[in-house]
């Protein structure tokens, strides 16, 4: 019995004996709380070992300090049953008295006034809310506007700025082409002057190697046929028929004859010198190598 509450309570006791082994002792506690469990109405759980610590006084002293409350269930107040008369405000409720129709009418043509004051102020709102919300969208409208128009001048700026490049390159590529063609077709002509030159000098020198050569050729005839190179080539040729047959010398009559027979080289005019020849050949081979030169650059442009 709990001495606070005065019910009754329930202990659970685990009792270990002095002289019992240590393996049992060890096996018991381990199973000491699965036993509580199943005795759920237990309220105090009590190990002991002997006679002294299973004393009532002292089971009483735990059940005491294991509850927290010192009210006792059986000990009743007194209760007062003192009655008086019962008093009462209520009254009967009269319509047309309680109510008055006027103010009930002012009272409802106030609540219509503020209702439709309300609709008003909303409508009002809502009609700002959607203007505001105009503004903002046709705002909205114009700086996308602006935007796209602004970057649709800066893209056809990037594309005129990349075109007028590309003419610029175009016109430099096409500068430079006819700059080259230019170039080429002067080196050539320069090449085709120079090789008339070397030709012009090599048949400039050819042509007067072979007047200088018809010149000594003429002189030696010229000098065979003077009395002076005759009486020469006799006395030459006396020594050799003397030395080889022992012929004798040609007779004034034979010299005369052989001398007639001889031809004229070169066959040159009397009135025409060997300059006047050179210049002659030289003007002809200087004019047929100007007009390979201009013909050559012709057909070089046709192709």
């Amino acid at each position: 019995m709990d001495p606070k509450t005065s019910l009754p309570k329930c202990v659970l006791i685990n009792w270990q004996g002095e002289g019992a082994p240590l393996g049992r002792k060890g096996t018991c506690a381990n199973h000491f709380r699965d036993v509580a469990n199943f005795f759920t109405g237990a309220h105090v759980t009590l190990n002991a070992r002997n006679e002294e610590e299973v004393d009532t006084q002292l089971i009483i002293e735990k059940v005491a300090k294991s509850t927290g409350s010192a009210y006792s269930f059986k000990e009743r107040g007194d209760q007062e049953n003192e009655t008086g008369p019962v008093g009462t405000t209520y009254k009967r409720v009269i319509p047309r008295q309680e109510i008055n129709s006027k103010e009930r009418d002012k009272f409802w043509e106030k609540e219509e006034q503020e209702e439709k004051q309300r609709q008003a102020e909303e409508r009002k709102r809502k009609e700002e809310e959607r203007n505001m919300l105009e503004n903002e969208r046709k705002q909205r409208e114009l700086r996308e506007a602006a935007v796209r128009e602004e970057r649709i001048k800066e893209r056809t700026k990037n594309i005129s700025h990349l075109r007028e490049a590309e003419r610029n390159a175009e016109e430099r590529m096409k500068e430079s082409s006819r700059g080259d063609e230019t170039e080429e077709r002067e080196r050539e002509r320069e090449e085709w002057r120079t090789r008339s030159d070397i030709l012009r000098r090599q048949r400039s020198q050819e042509a007067q190697a072979v007047i200088s050569k018809r010149t000594i050729d003429a002189r030696a005839v010229f000098e065979q046929n003077t009395s002076a190179g005759q009486l020469y080539h006799l006395r030459r040729s006396s020594l050799n028929q003397q030395s080889l047959n022992g012929s004798q010398s040609l007779s004034p009559s034979a010299a005369h004859a052989r001398k007639g027979s001889l031809p004229m080289w070169p066959p040159v005019s009397s009135n025409e010198t060997s300059q006047q020849v050179i210049n002659n050949w030289q003007e002809r081979h200087t004019g047929e190598s100007q007009m390979r030169i201009l013909s050559h650059p012709v057909e070089t442009e046709t192709k």
